[in-house]
């Protein structure tokens, strides 16, 4: 349509400049063929379309302006980048260390301090005392070393020299005050790997068995507690350590010395009486030698003076150390001509025996050890595996020793054929110490003085071929009161399962084995549990023997005594199905039984005066002593008719008679004293039928007050 085109000033309210305006805003927005549009007045506008079209050419040209400035930075940056490169390349082309060639390709003029050679795959340069100038002087070995002396070995290459010298310790210093690791070294433990060859080294590290044999011993004959790092070593000969030599571990688990040799690992005793303790500790020891079956991890050598006297090795602590037999070696610590010894926090798997003691052995602690006797057998010369024994020896002056003051706590020896032997010693005492799945003995009492087991426990293996006892207490000093107390113990009895079990006794404990009375035994406290015995207590023989306020857990004979002279039996009970057999043929025996509970099946003591008893059911204020004797028979009774029947005893006229067995209903009968070696029991037929009376017959003799 037309344009007006009046012209009017703005503003203006004509309707035609309105018409005007319209077309011009349509032109303005949507026209897209015109950048521009003319007003109502006649002024050139730029249209939206020619808005945009400006805008994006001013982009393109934005863009190609930015690229290309983008380019020319980082040309321009590449640029410096060389520049710089090269520029220090050439600060260090002519400041740095410049190369002249290998000595045997001289000789060659050293003009500046930064100038340097080779010489055995080794860089040299000129020393500090010599000056610029110096000209080599041949080309070989003979003049490089005249010629080195004006050299110095370049940067690392020194410090790595001097620290793998002899000298190297010096140049490291040490935590703490500063000194150096050579002060430290020497001053306190030495790793064994101060002995041990680079290769060694690098094999200990790598986790392969090492062959530690002349080394450990040189670091022994050093005198002096030797580290040994974690790792496997192995030795082909036994290891004699000096007087104040010991070896320290970081654990049994981390470093483990197996002994590859025919004989001992350790043999302690040189250097003789010296105080202050040597640590053994924090490391295994294994055995794959094919005759070491006879060998002890640790034996002390029998050491004596010119005049046949003992010469003690002393003060040896050992902890942390475990022993893994494998069934080849036989002992762990065999103890002679020792003072001060400790072992503790230890164990081991398959020895034949544990620790031995022989001779004269003073002062020794063992506590909290563990034996399992998994596969181990009896050593040459020995019937048995045992736990632990002390052992009698005879000096070259003639004189007798035996171990003296030792003590085992909270310890337990595991399925060996006899738990503890005392052969002799003095100030023996065994506290919470288990002989489990014993198979003979627990704790054998075979000489000494002042022997104590205090609050100790035996169990027994099911399967044994011969007769077991818990606690054997035999006599070693005839007439001499040789104080053995066992207070407070357990025995844990099992019925024995084997195809002879008939033949054998199982006792939970025996006093006496001879015709010596044991005398002073005390067993006091004690519980005796499980099944299968023959007798809770048995006294064989015994003197002055205190049975009291001891708990029987089984049914059965919980007391049987065969002989003894003097009794004391006091608070004694058990499950109510208990038996007390008590004998005595001794005209002087004395016997105080009072507060037990169990049943007195038989009371014998010749000595009417001797016998002192108040229990339920047995009181010396109605019964004195009751005796029992037996004799067959084998009649038949006719019908009304009387059968009298002689027993020999030994009996007081005015002793009372009772008379029982297998007796048929039907007939009637009485016994009394015929005379003072005779019973006459009469048994009479009232019946119409003749009677047999075929049985033993029993006569409990019950004497008078």
């Amino acid at each position: 349509m037309p344009f007006y085109l009046t012209r009017d000033p703005v503003p203006s309210a004509d309707m035609r400049n309105v018409f005007d305006n319209a077309q011009n805003l349509d032109l303005a927005l949507n026209d897209i063929t015109s950048s521009f549009w003319s007003d109502r007045l006649g002024r050139s506008r730029m249209s939206w379309f020619g808005l945009e079209s400006a805008f994006t050419v001013k982009l393109s040209d934005f863009e190609s302006r930015f690229s290309t400035q983008i380019a020319e930075q980082e040309t321009t940056f590449d640029a410096s980048q060389a520049d710089k490169e090269n520029r220090f390349q050439a600060f260090l082309d002519s400041s740095g260390y410049v190369f002249l060639g290998d000595y045997e390709d001289g000789p060659f003029q050293f003009s500046a301090r930064n100038q340097y050679i080779r010489y055995n795959d080794q860089y040299y340069r000129l020393n500090a005392t010599t000056d610029v100038g110096f000209t080599t002087t041949g080309t070989d070995a003979t003049s490089f070393a005249n010629d080195v002396a004006h050299f110095v070995l370049m940067d690392g290459d020194t410090l790595r020299q001097n620290l793998g010298s002899s000298e190297g310790t010096k140049l490291i210093v040490a935590p703490g005050n500063g000194g150096t690791l050579h002060d430290w070294i020497n001053g306190q433990l030495r790793s064994l790997f101060y002995y041990l060859s680079p290769a060694k080294i690098a094999s200990v590290i790598g986790g392969v068995a090492t062959d530690i044999t002349a080394e450990l011993q040189t670091a022994m004959n050093d005198n002096r507690p030797v580290w040994l790092p974690a790792g496997q070593y192995y030795v082909t000969a036994s290891i004699a350590a000096a007087a104040n030599s010991s070896l320290i571990g970081p654990g049994p688990r981390l470093a483990s010395i197996d002994n590859r040799s025919s004989s001992h690992l350790f043999i302690i005793g040189a250097g003789g009486y010296l105080r202050g303790w040597k640590p053994w500790r924090g490391f295994s020891i294994t055995a794959s030698g094919n005759n070491t079956a006879d060998a002890y991890a640790f034996y002390y050598s029998d050491r004596q003076d010119a005049n046949g006297a003992p010469v003690y090795t002393i003060a040896q602590v050992f902890s942390e150390i475990e022993i893994n037999a494998n069934g080849k070696l036989g002992g762990g610590w065999y103890l002679q001509e020792c003072f001060r010894v400790v072992i503790s926090n230890c164990g081991a798997t398959g020895l034949s025996q544990p620790f031995r003691l022989v001779g004269s052995v003073v002062q020794t602690t063992i506590d909290n050890f563990v034996q399992n006797g998994d596969g181990a057998a009896s050593m040459t010369g020995r019937s048995y595996t045992y736990g632990l024994t002390t052992e009698k020896k005879t000096y070259g002056n003639g004189s007798i020793f035996t171990p003296e003051g030792l003590t085992v706590v909270n310890t337990r020896f595991v399925k060996q054929d006899i738990g503890v032997r005392l052969e002799g010693g003095l100030y023996l005492v065994f506290d919470s110490v288990e002989a489990d799945y014993s198979k003979y003995k627990g704790f054998w009492y075979d000489g000494g003085s002042q022997v104590s087991f205090d609050n100790c426990y035996v169990g027994v293996q099911s399967y044994r071929d011969g007769d077991f006892v818990g606690f054997d207490i035999p006599a070693r000093a005839a007439g001499v009161a040789e104080a053995v107390n066992v207070r407070g113990c357990t025995v844990n009895m099992s019925e024995n399962t084997h195809e002879s079990a008939s033949s054998y006794k199982s006792l939970g404990v025996r006093v006496g084995d001879s015709s010596v009375g044991q005398k002073g035994a005390l067993i006091d406290g004690c519980t005796f549990r499980g099944d299968g015995y023959d007798a809770g207590i048995y006294v064989y023989r015994g003197s002055s023997v205190s049975i009291n306020n001891n708990r029987f857990q089984y049914s059965g004979v919980n007391i049987s005594v065969a002989e003894c002279t003097n009794l004391v039996m006091i608070g004694n009970s058990g499950n109510g199905a208990g038996k007390y057999l008590l004998n005595s043929s001794s005209p002087v025996a004395t016997w105080t039984l009072l507060n037990n509970t169990e049943s007195f099946e038989s009371v014998t003591n010749i000595n009417p005066g001797g016998l002192v008893a108040k229990n339920a059911g047995y009181s010396s204020a109605t019964l004195r002593r009751i005796e029992r004797v037996s004799s067959p028979v084998n009649v038949s009774v006719a019908a009304g008719a009387t059968y009298q029947h002689a027993a020999p005893a030994t009996i007081p006229l005015a002793a009372s008679v009772d008379v029982g067995g297998a007796i048929p209903v039907g007939l009637l009968f009485s016994a009394a004293p015929a005379s003072t070696s005779l019973i006459r029991a009469t048994f009479f037929n009232p019946t119409s039928t003749t009677i047999t009376l075929s049985t033993t017959l029993y006569f409990d003799i019950t004497h008078p007050n």
